[in-house]
């Protein structure tokens, strides 16, 4: 992916375990975002490619388009599961979402089924005042 001429690769280690071992040769026209804020590297994305990590989260509610790589791993994920990603089943798969604009990746998403799940899994069913709110309290109170 990162030799494709449109693509500036970013990748991002979790943050549990930002030290797994990684062949760095593979990663020489990359950029290394670890010390990014995700939250930032939400707002500069076209898309993103998650494995079931939590970015996913915010990449939504910034609305970024999605792809997961189902090759990759055998776990299912609740961008799957939900129908908010697009899922990649090979390479080359994966390669061709990532060469169409982002507009046109979006559009094999349909956003009433982001808004359902940003509103009921991330907002928990509450407007996001809402759902701060029940944040707060639950800080306060505990």
């Amino acid at each position: 992916l990162s030799k494709i001429d449109n693509i500036n690769f970013v990748y991002k280690p979790h943050t549990r375990n930002p030290r797994v071992d990684v062949d760095k040769k593979l990663l020489d026209n990359c950029y290394n975002a670890e010390l990014i804020p995700s939250m930032m590297l939400s707002k500069w994305a076209d898309v993103g490619i998650v494995f079931g990590s939590s970015i996913g989260f915010q990449l939504l509610i910034d609305d970024v388009t999605i792809v997961v790589p189902s090759f990759v791993h055998t776990n299912s994920t609740i961008y799957e599961k939900y129908d908010v990603a697009i899922t990649a089943t090979n390479k080359e798969e994966l390669s061709d979402y990532l060469l169409k604009s982002p507009i046109e990746l979006s559009s094999r998403i349909d956003p009433q089924k982001i808004d359902h799940f940003i509103k009921r899994i991330i907002y928990g069913n509450q407007s996001y005042h809402g759902m701060m709110t029940s944040y707060v309290n639950e800080i306060i109170n505990h």
